[in-house]
């Protein structure tokens, strides 16, 4: 059988996709980080926006100068979890059109991407002492969709398409099915008896399917949390070698026991 049929989960080149699909939020993200970083700054910098703002030689009334700290401060809590450690990490004094320098965002995306593949707790990985061609085709089958159908197929392009739509406001809970299947087919590895011979295999499935769910998480988190969003989407890029890998292993199994 083919490997990524057997697999059911194709990320391959999501990463080109996805990109292009969170450029029309940039811009909106951009504000809010930049108005933020007006915060830690000791002074006000002007920089183009909808709002009126002075320019930067006439003084600030101190009605204005309220007015404008009230909206940094609402837009301050607007930002959560990577974005907002993101911004905290920046010098207080840095040019507002270079808080989202593509350097410094790649810098920061690298350095906090985390393990890629989880630890699995104690118990999730199931074994059996069985060997041999009849228990490799037994625990092949139990992990392809072709062959077990309460295993729900995901592929790159879907969760692409259902970010798409979350991100252009169609269905904003699209990606909500996609991580529930995804989190249905780790709950049904878990129950799959690993032989002794396929236990590295099933690990790394065990892991990448656990790794695809949190990263899923934080491109539901997108709008809130867009630098979380980019970490994310690098993760499910980098998942790409890992279920190559995984699908490498499984061809070798069936060409090893000649299954077909």
């Amino acid at each position: 059988m083919n490997e990524l049929n057997r697999i059911g989960i194709r990320v391959m080149g999501i990463i080109v996709v996805v990109l292009l699909v969170i450029v029309g939020i940039w811009k909106g993200i951009a504000l809010g980080i930049s108005e933020y970083q007006t915060t830690k700054t000791p002074e006000i910098t002007v920089s183009p926006t909808p709002i009126a703002y002075p320019s930067p030689e006439t003084t600030l009334t101190p009605e204005l100068q309220q007015e404008l700290s009230t909206f940094v401060d609402t837009t301050k809590e607007t930002l959560v979890g990577y974005t907002k450690k993101y911004v905290e990490s920046l010098p207080t004094d840095i040019p507002k059109d270079q808080v989202l320098d593509s350097k410094k965002v790649e810098a920061f995306v690298l350095a906090n991407q985390g393990t890629l593949l989880p630890e699995l707790f104690a118990g999730t990985l199931q074994t059996t002492t069985k060997s041999g061609k009849q228990a490799i085709q037994t625990y092949l089958d139990a992990i392809s969709p072709v062959q077990n159908p309460a295993i729900k197929p995901i592929t790159g392009d879907m969760i692409t398409e259902a970010l798409a739509k979350q991100e252009s406001g169609e269905d904003l809970q699209a990606l909500v099915a996609i991580r529930a299947s995804i989190e249905n087919n780790f709950t049904i590895f878990k129950s799959v008896k690993a032989p002794k011979e396929a236990t590295e295999l099933h690990t790394k499935l065990l892991q990448a399917t656990l790794a695809l769910m949190d990263n899923i998480t934080l491109l539901q988190e997108m709008k809130t949390d867009f630098i979380g969003g980019l970490i994310g989407q690098k993760n499910l890029a980098d998942l790409n070698a890992v279920f190559t890998d995984i699908g490498t292993q499984i061809l070798a199994l069936e060409t090893k026991y000649n299954i077909k």
